[in-house]
């Protein structure tokens, strides 16, 4: 049966196209009617209706015509069932209470009249016995013994008068005295008979008579409404029954973490106890695949069976077997009352099999779109109209370090965007929701991850169809982007060399001149003259000059170089005694980390060392007024292949943010004019690219943490020893 399990996404509709209103399907004008145009269409609990050209009393008085009611049968549901048995035990308390006061009632009624009756026998008797000036009281709520007293004393007022009378009056007072005894015991068909010439007895007897009857009437009337009252209780709790048994299968089928095989059973099951003689019923539900069966479960010839529908098609049967026979009504054992229910309980078993399999194909449906959802290869959210993220896949799990539980129904995508981008984006989702065609498919924005991180991002918003919902790509292009900048720079340097490279062979020439006449003229004047001064001065700014053009020569054509293997701590130290008398004189202090072991690097010495010169260089005047340096050097794996890391830190200023995508250009320089030429760095950047390297750095100005500076990090592919000809000799 696990192939047939049902969803209940269509519940709802289901149950709400089902529902009729009374009024609308019978064109009923009745608007006296407590239920005209009601929106409680729970008819059938209203008192008082005006239905089919008549007026109905309580629930209880219209019962039978409301269970055969299709609208009752349409509008019930667990909810309604509960609300119908609520109404039922309300209304029968309310017989109970009318039926226990009229009971009072009469048996007051019974016990006033025995007294009355008795005392009127002892007056009777006493007025029998010759005493004419007995007299009872006339108080009595029963009117006929007011009346009967009444009457008494009379009769003793005048057979005080006429004490004397004949024996016929004596016979005639017996006779009475023998009925009321009699009544008295409960032989109400006794009559006073005979005729008498007397006008007293006579009205004595029909005074007499009439009580007797009047008595025999209320409580015969008593009588016959006692037996109403208990067939109505046995129908009305053996509807109770059924409504019980249908509404325990319908709170079963509702019940979600119950597997379909054991539901069905249990409704099986609960079948017997709707029926008149639960003890000899059994049930039977079968299916295409599958029967359900009671434990007592045994074909007989006392059946009834209901057919099970699916989606409008036959899908099984429901059976109820009487065991034993019982007394029949009509020649069929089963009432009116169970066919409708089993036929009720048929429907209901079609309705949880219908939603079973819509609630199997919807589960279907979610696993296909978390699949898709799961493996579109881009980080993708789905954000609700509020703006919180109701569903990320793994791979907005990887973009931004946050796991599922942590996002879903909790964040914002407002707290994944940088600040600078949130209108943009607020902007977007609010067009897309009105137009999803007025926006543009992709656009660039800033991501941060839970590190704080930023990252660019191509961010598509589309809307779901259908609902309120957004659904959102993000690509990560921080990579892409790296690469445009660095092929940027490529051509900007390329652009620069090349202008640079015509501009120094045009400059070297007449410096050539220039400098070769100056010591012409030097080895002609005299020493320590002003014009020897002169000339100095003149020769020195020429060398500048020609070593400016040099550099730039340097950076823009091969020039000789030797490779060899090269290490790194030793170079550094050679760099560092070079500017020792620098660092000391601006009061720098130098801390040294240098990693053991290190392995070899290829490279030219000379250009490796012309790096940390250039990084150094630019460090001290960046401290002012003194200051640490700290050099550290490690090996790292990086794309599983060695490295080399030198870490060369200052405690300087910091570069502010303006100059930093700026820093490796060429003749760029924060410097006065004559204290740089704004190559050392892109030199720098060069030769450590000319060995497959990398040069980055990390800075803080004193705006943004109370501790400047700056840090350049230097990578240089290290030499495996299978490379390194000392290794490989050895």
């Amino acid at each position: 049966m696990n192939s047939k399990k049902q969803g209940n996404g269509k519940e709802a509709n289901t149950r709400t196209s089902a529902r009729l209103k009374c009024w609308e399907v019978f064109r009923c004008e009745e608007k006296k009617c407590p239920a005209y145009r009601s929106r409680n269409l729970r008819c059938w609990l209203f008192s008082g209706t005006h239905c089919r050209s008549e007026i109905q009393g309580k629930f209880l008085e219209k019962i039978e015509m409301c269970l055969g009611c299709k609208f009752f049968q349409a509008n019930k549901d667990v909810a309604a069932m509960r609300a119908t048995l609520k109404v039922v035990d309300n209304q029968f308390r309310e017989y109970n209470k009318i039926i226990s006061k009229r009971d009072r009632e009469l048996r007051s009624m019974s016990m006033e009249l025995a007294i009355g009756l008795s005392e009127v026998f002892e007056a009777l008797k006493k007025i029998a016995a010759g005493d004419p000036t007995v007299r009872v009281s006339e108080k009595s709520r029963v009117e006929l013994i007011s009346k009967l007293k009444h009457l008494v004393n009379l009769t003793a007022e005048e057979i005080g008068e006429i004490v004397n009378l004949s024996h016929e009056i004596a016979i005639e007072l017996a006779e009475h005295f023998d009925t009321l005894h009699k009544v008295s015991r409960g032989e109400l068909d006794s009559r006073i008979s005979g005729g008498s010439q007397i006008e007293l007895l006579e009205a004595l007897k029909k005074v007499t008579n009439e009580m007797i009857d009047s008595i025999s009437r209320e409580i015969g009337e008593r009588k016959h409404t006692e037996e109403i009252l208990k067939e109505r209780t046995h129908d009305l709790w053996a509807r109770v029954k059924e409504i019980n048994c249908l509404y325990s299968i319908s709170e079963l089928t509702e019940k979600r973490d119950v597997p379909i095989d054991e539901v069905l059973q249990g409704a099986v099951d609960r079948i017997p106890f709707g029926w008149r003689y639960p003890e000899i019923t059994c049930a039977r539900l079968i299916l295409s695949d599958q029967e359900f069966n009671t434990r007592n479960f045994r074909e007989t010839d006392w059946r009834h069976a209901s057919t099970v529908y699916v989606y409008g098609e036959k899908a099984g049967t429901v059976e109820v077997y009487y065991l034993e026979e019982k007394s029949s009504v009509d020649e069929w054992p089963f009432l009116k009352e169970e066919g409708d229910l089993l036929d009720a309980i048929a429907r209901h078993i079609g309705r949880f099999i219908e939603r079973m399999k819509s609630r199997e194909a919807l589960r279907e449906s979610e696993e296909k779109y978390r699949t898709v959802f799961e493996n579109t290869g881009n980080a993708t959210i789905i954000v609700e109209e509020s703006a919180t993220i109701s569903l990320i896949n793994t791979k907005f799990e990887i973009l931004s370090g946050y796991s599922k539980e942590e996002v879903e129904g909790k964040k914002s995508w407002t707290e994944f965007f940088h600040e600078d981008d949130l209108e943009k984006i607020r902007e977007c989702h609010h067009t897309t929701r009105i137009n999803p065609k007025a926006n543009p498919i992709n656009y660039e924005v800033q991501f941060i991850d839970r590190h704080g991180n930023l990252k660019n991002i191509l961010l598509s918003v589309s809307m779901i169809p259908g609902t309120k919902k957004t659904v959102e790509s993000l690509i990560d292009i921080t990579e892409r982007k790296k690469l445009e900048a660095q092929m940027l720079h490529t051509e900007k340097l390329a652009s620069i060399g090349t202008l640079a490279a015509g501009v120094a062979h045009e400059i070297n020439n007449p410096l050539a001149v220039m400098l070769g006449f100056t010591e012409l003229l030097l080895e002609k004047v005299p020493e320590n003259s002003e014009s020897q001064d002169l000339l100095n001065t003149i020769q020195k700014q020429g060398n500048n000059a020609k070593r400016i053009v040099e550099s730039l020569l340097s950076f823009v054509r091969y020039k000789e170089h030797r490779e060899e293997n090269v290490d790194i701590n030793k170079c550094i130290d050679e760099v560092l005694v070079v500017k020792g008398n620098t660092l000391s004189i601006n009061n720098i202090s130098v801390i040294r980390n240098m990693g053991e072991s290190l392995p070899m690097v290829r490279g030219d010495p000379n250009e490796l060392q012309q790096v940390f010169f250039n990084i150094i260089s630019n460090a001290i005047p960046a401290m002012k007024g003194g200051g640490t340096l700290t050099i550290q050097t490690q090996s790292a794996d990086r794309d599983e292949d060695k490295h080399v890391v030198i870490r060369i830190s200052d405690t300087g200023v910091g570069i502010k943010p303006e100059h930093r995508s700026r820093i490796f250009d060429p003749l760029f320089t924060t410097k006065k004019v004559g204290e740089g030429t704004g190559l050392g760095l892109t030199v720098s950047y060069a030769i450590a690219k000319k060995y497959g390297g990398s040069v980055t750095f990390e800075t803080k100005v004193k705006e943004e943490s109370p501790y400047s500076g700056t840090t350049f990090v230097i990578t240089l592919p290290a030499l495996t020893h299978c490379e390194d000809p000392y290794y490989r000799d050895r």
